[in-house]
């Protein structure tokens, strides 16, 4: 877990946040703030948190059968039900 966070989390994280300090240039440091922060949590953490969740699972010895049935026991479905009461409540729908 060591390897992992030193190697792949502290470079992509190191990375992510550079990319978001030079392209997120907002004068108003409030809104600065909060652009950054959901930028951070829309586009960045579902990617890393996969690739994490994959890490781990290799890392721990398990084959990617494994990793799989884990991934749709354990994730996906908090992510359906965000993504199908956003989609209801039409905040993901242009109509």
């Amino acid at each position: 877990m060591i390897a992992f966070a030193t190697i792949l989390a502290g470079s992509a994280v190191a990375n992510w946040y550079r990319v978001l300090d030079r392209y997120v240039t907002i004068k108003n440091p409030n809104y600065a703030l909060v652009t950054r922060v959901a930028m951070d949590q829309i586009f960045f953490a579902p990617c890393f948190m996969g690739i994490f969740f994959i890490a781990q699972g290799i890392m721990e010895g398990q084959k990617l059968e494994s990793i799989k049935k884990s991934w749709k026991r354990d994730i996906h479905p908090p992510w359906s039900t965000i993504i199908n009461s956003s989609r209801q409540s039409n905040l993901l729908t242009s109509d």
